[in-house]
């Protein structure tokens, strides 16, 4: 066991008092799965607000923090960095308890994001533009450098140019259906999908359902994912997606979907502020709905104070690809450095010309690195975003 998890499980065993976890999400669930690992009693998953999570996690009760949680009680953080200071000030407004903190890199504990922070991943955006425009995604600003040298440029990734990039990543790649755009906004993108899975690559798929019709649907639901997140409609109408009764059918389909092992098809969902009231009908006690927005390392402005964002000094790396192979590739073959990268700051290369290897360490790549490690005058995108982290 990793030094500073054992330094974690023995500050949480030897404490007394009953054992909670503040958080439901995947990293709240990753700390129960290290507590049962090490014969640690959970009593329960505490939350802000149960109507956003499911009623029960692996028959653990999920319940709202509050007066009914004993004194004295051990809460173990269980959320990422930025939303530990709100959760705290929560906790002191009911009483005392003994606080634990998260430990770093708690996430990485399961085999799954292990190997996703160390394997390479291809983010594919196969369709410029997106319907959905959320409040809080910088499409303005990655249209206008998309369309900056050419406004006929490639919108829509056709299935041969997919396949002659797809044939070209390692094995052990994993396939991400996220990049900047809804994928379903692209009509060949479930051929793509199908091709992948037969050439024996994993998958996630990060969706709003915008895109996909009933029969679609239950073509998606039948497909392997590794994981399946969702992207759903909220009360404030920040991402645009209709509320329609087509709407709230794929909806209640795709929620009380099952993967052939008998877990849910989605793993857990998003929303840019409160979920719509409908969309809470449909997903209450079944599944989590969290919210997580950040300036996308410095392309949106903060302007109501609701983003996380920063800028990082001396030797970083990143947390989600220590190697900087997390990478998105765009419908003309183009690849840029990362999920954050709308504004096209680090272009990688080009696909459909050069084999994966030559991308990974280009000219590009190369800077960044430097820029990372050794030289802070180098302009990188890398010290503005939430997944930076400072070596230690």
């Amino acid at each position: 066991m990793n030094s500073s998890y054992k330094q974690y499980i023995d500050s949480v065993k030897y404490k007394n008092g009953k054992k909670y976890i503040y958080g439901a999400g995947k990293v709240g669930q990753a700390i129960y799965h290290l507590c049962v690992e090490n014969e640690i009693e959970i009593q329960g998953f505490c939350v802000t607000n149960t109507e956003q999570n499911e009623s029960r996690i692996e028959d653990i009760p999920v319940i709202e923090f509050g007066s009914s949680i004993e004194e004295n009680s051990v809460i173990l953080i269980g959320v990422l960095e930025h939303g530990k200071s709100v959760i705290k000030e929560y906790i002191n407004k009911y009483g005392n308890y003994q606080v634990v903190d998260c430990p770093d890199g708690i996430l990485y504990t399961t085999q799954y994001h292990h190997n996703k922070m160390i394997n390479p991943t291809l983010e594919i955006t196969p369709a410029i533009g997106c319907s959905v425009n959320c409040k809080y995604c910088p499409q303005e600003v990655f249209l206008k450098e998309y369309f900056r040298k050419d406004n006929k440029r490639k919108k829509y990734m056709t299935l041969d140019d997919f396949k002659i990039c797809i044939d070209k990543l390692p094995k052990n790649a994993l396939i991400e259906w996220a990049g900047f755009v809804e994928p379903f906004l692209n009509n060949e993108s479930i051929d793509m999908m199908q091709y992948a899975f037969e050439q024996g690559y994993e998958m996630t798929l990060y969706t709003t359902l915008i895109g996909l019709t009933k029969k679609k649907l239950m073509k998606i639901i039948s497909m392997p994912f590794k994981q399946v997140v969702l992207h759903v409609a909220d009360k404030d109408g920040y991402a645009n997606i209709p509320v329609t009764d087509e709407y709230l059918e794929l909806l209640e389909i795709i929620i009380n979907a099952k993967k052939k092992d008998g877990t849910p098809f989605v793993d857990n969902a998003n929303c840019q502020s409160e979920p719509h009231p409908k969309v809470l009908e449909k997903t209450k006690d079944k599944i989590r709905i969290y919210g997580e927005m950040s300036d996308r390392a410095g392309n949106l402005e903060n302007k109501d104070n609701k983003l996380r964002g920063g800028e990082k000094c001396g030797r970083i790396y990143c947390e989600r690809a220590v190697n900087l192979n997390h990478n998105v590739l765009l419908p003309d073959g183009t690849v840029v450095l990362c999920c954050n990268d709308f504004g096209m700051k680090h272009v990688l290369g080009n696909l459909l010309k050069e084999d994966y290897d030559s991308i990974i360490s280009s000219e590009q790549m190369r800077l960044v690195k430097r820029g990372m490690n050794l030289d802070e005058s180098l302009s990188i995108l890398c010290r503005k975003c939430m997944f930076a982290k400072n070596l230690k």
